[in-house]
């Protein structure tokens, strides 16, 4: 068996519960969420910064394969770059399961080559919840791990099995009603997280400030800004927004090209009412979506 297999044998023997069927092992108890809910969010990064960490991973693939430094680099066109979903993120809910799955693409020098062209990495990894009882997650390394022309990290899916979030303590929904709507990305209604937080501490008396465009901050669905199950609240987040700034006020994105991918994301799209298919809660479903290809040629 590969080590791919062996590691994913192990976490099936570790959450057989997962893959019992598409019903929670719970029932709904009074006010609790079973609609099932789809969304999908994308970032892209910042083209400069991008290029400057793929002009870093050239130069260092190259010392480590002793090749001259003063050689062009070929980057790829802004276009492509621009163009690029550096990180994208779908959630399902469904009454108390839920799943994430993640990927995340890097342009990188290959240092499986022998002149250190460039790929495109792809990182992939899924987190599924049976809320207050078990959690399964899997995934390979990031494609800077996967890159390193020192030590490249395999491709190799690992898996951690453990229980799910407490659900005993017993939490107030938060209340968005008229609070200023966002578009989320695809015309989807959307509330800052920060606004709602201001809002209930300004109702008990205490000042509070809403939502600014320096500080991280999440957009939540507007009709439905929390999903709860058994006394646990999971935010249902569109919609992300940060500056992307250091503490001494500069643009980092500038530098690390693709943190605007992680900070600033927007909604593609959303499903809300239809059903969720029942393997994207199952170990199998998350296998089959690791083990797709994690590094394949740069197209223009």
């Amino acid at each position: 068996m590969t080590r791919v297999g062996t590691w994913l044998a192990a976490g099936l023997a570790g959450v057989a519960c997962l893959a019992a069927g598409p019903t929670s092992a719970q029932a709904p108890a009074a006010g609790d969420d079973t609609n099932p809910l789809h969304l999908r969010r994308v970032g892209v990064g910042n083209v400069e910064g991008m290029k400057l960490n793929i002009g870093v991973s050239i130069e260092a693939c190259r010392v480590a394969k002793k090749l001259p430094l003063d050689a062009p680099k070929v980057m790829p066109p802004d276009e492509v770059l621009a163009k690029l979903v550096v990180m994208e993120d779908e959630e399902y809910f469904q009454g108390g399961r839920w799943a994430r799955y993640s990927t995340h693409r890097s342009v990188l020098a290959d240092p499986s080559s022998a002149d250190c062209r460039l790929a495109l990495f792809t990182s992939r990894g899924v987190t599924i919840e049976q809320t207050c009882e078990s959690r399964y997650s899997i995934g390979v390394p990031s494609p800077q791990k996967m890159a390193d022309p020192q030590n490249p990290a395999p491709p190799v899916a690992t898996v951690t099995t453990g229980p799910g979030d407490s659900c005993r303590r017993k939490r107030k929904r938060m209340s968005v009603q008229g609070l200023p709507v966002q578009n989320a990305g695809d015309g989807t209604a959307c509330v800052w997280a920060a606004d709602a937080l201001a809002k209930s501490m300004q109702e008990a008396g205490l000042k509070a400030k809403g939502h600014d465009d320096k500080t991280l901050d999440f957009c939540l669905y507007a009709r439905q800004p929390e999903y709860l199950w058994r006394g646990h609240i999971r935010q249902v987040v569109l919609r992300s927004s940060s500056e992307d700034r250091s503490l001494a006020g500069n643009d980092i994105s500038d530098i690390v090209g693709e943190v605007r991918a992680f900070s600033n994301q927007r909604l593609l799209s959303m499903t809300d009412g239809q059903p969720v298919p029942a393997e994207r809660f199952t170990p199998a479903g998350a296998q089959a979506f690791v083990q797709q290809p994690a590094k394949s040629p740069l197209k223009p």
